[in-house]
């Protein structure tokens, strides 16, 4: 996973969060590229690790602590 607290704290998590939202939570795990309008589950184009939407969405609300309900927060 992406390690943002050593690359200058809430700045950075706060524009990885923006990241993520905007992306609706299709951001690759390792890297930070965007998965949007790619299939459901297959590789990373930039990094190679294999993802599943749903599975990046469960991670990257857990990361951010998000509730289901809050996706707009």
């Amino acid at each position: 996973m992406i390690l943002l607290t050593n690359l200058g704290g809430r700045s950075v998590n706060g524009r990885m969060r923006r990241h993520v939202l905007d992306n609706e939570f299709r951001v690759c795990i390792d890297c930070g590229y965007s998965l949007r309008n790619l299939a459901e589950e297959h590789r990373c184009p930039e990094c190679g690790v294999q993802y599943d939407a749903s599975e990046l969405e469960r991670a990257w609300r857990a990361w951010f602590s998000l509730d289901p309900a809050s996706a707009e927060a």
